[in-house]
């Protein structure tokens, strides 16, 4: 029998007894629990790794609404932070954007990142949507939601999206209207 490995170390073929086994999943499924949060996206393939994104959701309290962000002047104007990738696995880079050029603190992008070798951070427009698309794994199925995707129409606004309908638009980046968001981070899977 001979065992072929991919560069993370996961078995992906295995051969003996004149039978070839391709192992092509990864081995988190969509719900899974792992390390306090919930699979909500796997992606990858058996050559070059397989990946889980996880999530958990942060509700504040109503006294801790926190803005999005970018505010230089709430009256004047705004930082305009380039935070504005809205693809699966661009919210770390829009985090790590909005945490560079807005030494506001606190705002949702602060609180959502949380420093480990591994980092939890905000999602980005299509990650928040592919968790909306699996909201009733997480309590809160109606509120909206902070993204990390900056609009590039008009740098005062992020988007959000409403979880009871799926509605999403851009909103004012010194709303504290939302005390909820997500924190997600990849996982080889």
């Amino acid at each position: 029998m001979s065992v072929f490995y991919n560069k993370e170390g996961v078995v992906i073929l295995e051969t003996g007894s004149g039978k070839i086994k391709l192992k092509n999943s990864s081995k988190y499924s969509i719900g899974d629990s792992f390390d306090g949060g919930i699979v909500f996206y796997t992606y990858g393939n058996p050559l070059d790794g397989f990946k889980a994104i996880i999530a958990r959701q942060i509700v504040t309290p109503e006294a801790a609404l926190l803005p999005w962000g970018g505010m230089v002047n709430p009256s004047l104007w705004y930082y305009v932070t380039q935070a504005t990738g809205t693809t699966i696995g661009t919210g770390l880079d829009n985090t790590l954007r909005i945490l560079d050029k807005d030494p506001t603190r606190p705002i949702v992008a602060s609180e959502a990142y949380d420093y480990q070798d591994n980092p939890w951070y905000l999602p980005s427009k299509d990650e928040l949507w592919e968790i909306y698309k699996n909201k009733n794994l997480f309590p809160q199925k109606t509120m909206t939601h902070w993204s990390s995707s900056e609009s590039t129409n008009d740098y005062d606004k992020v988007w959000v999206r409403r979880f009871s309908d799926g509605a999403q638009w851009e909103s004012w980046k010194s709303s504290d209207a939302y005390n909820i968001y997500f924190q997600i981070k990849t996982i080889l899977g």
